[in-house]
């Protein structure tokens, strides 16, 4: 099936979202909670995209398995459950606006490899140096907090700049957590540190040694879009064309690129809960059709 004959079809066979995120990084869903709203949402398939861990995984797999999804009133089968994760990288690339941080989704990952677990740990190690590297910040700034404080909002190992955002509203240094982002924690601002990342290329070997596809997450995101050929030549194998910013509906940019490179195609809220401000599970509808692409792509390329 061509990318046309996906998108024209795009009804017959129901629906996905390709990127979610739980309270095993930084959302609010817990397995529970994520497997309700995707049956109310009517989706046939979801995949749990965490940042840098995926330990959350086995415990949606289990409550997938424990709630059928009726059709018609009767049952046919449990909402599938797709095991992905979302790793941060970095370009080696330049680029006109200097470095780019590149997120890199894999989907269809074997979530058990140990070689994977091993570089997820080293990645949640670099975490907890770059909080207290931007705790010293923000204390030389006047805003003192302490570890403990951004640890309350953490529900499981993962803790990132959501969870210092929430701090920071919560001792009243900002309004909300948007205005940490926008003021502070954001990308070149004021108490923002760069972490350890891994290399681009070495985010999409590695999901590829374990199974998954590799695809670039949230191009429309990127400050220099120049560096997505790049991204290509080292790998990369599909390309998120569906996405909130774009009212849930396929860019016809990114639709145009995959037709080109011969990538796949695919897409999701990126939805973290409320945690970020709006619930977008249920925002974007992407053809299970493409994941019947993937399921292909993947028998005849691994």
């Amino acid at each position: 099936m061509d990318i046309e004959q996906l998108l024209n079809d795009k009804d017959s066979k129901g629906y996905a979202d390709l990127h979610l995120h739980t309270i095993y990084s930084d959302g609010e869903y817990t397995p529970e909670s994520i497997i309700r709203r995707a049956l109310s949402e009517n989706f046939r398939a979801i995949a749990i995209t965490d940042h840098d861990t995926v330990e959350g995984i086995a415990h949606v797999l289990e409550k997938a398995r424990q709630q059928p999804i009726k059709d018609g009133g009767q049952a046919r089968e449990t909402l599938e459950i797709i095991p992905g994760v979302e790793l941060s990288s970095e370009s080696k690339i330049p680029s006109s606006e200097g470095g780019e941080e590149i997120h890199i989704i894999g989907l269809f990952i074997d979530y058990k490899n140990p070689t994977l677990l091993k570089t997820l740990k080293g990645l949640s190690l670099g975490r907890k140096e770059r909080m207290n590297d931007m705790l010293k910040r923000l204390a030389e700034i006047g805003m003192p907090i302490k570890m403990e404080e951004v640890e309350k909002f953490k529900t499981k190992d993962i803790m990132g700049r959501l969870h210092l955002a929430q701090a920071m509203e919560m001792k009243g240094y900002v309004k909300n957590t948007t205005e940490a982002f926008d003021k502070f924690l954001g990308d070149g601002k004021l108490a923002y540190i760069n972490r350890k990342r891994l290399s681009a290329q070495r985010a999409i070997s590695l999901i590829k040694e374990v199974g998954g596809i590799p695809i670039l997450a949230h191009p429309h995101l990127l400050r220099d879009e120049s560096v997505i050929p790049s991204l290509i030549e080292e790998g990369i194998e599909g390309i998120e064309v569906y996405y909130v910013g774009h009212g849930g509906n396929p860019s016809s940019k990114f639709v145009e690129m995959a037709k080109k490179h011969n990538l796949l195609i695919s897409g999701g809220s990126d939805c973290h809960g409320i945690l970020k401000g709006k619930i977008c599970l249920g925002k974007v509808k992407v053809p299970y059709q493409a994941i019947e692409e993937m399921k292909r792509w993947k028998e005849k390329m691994r």
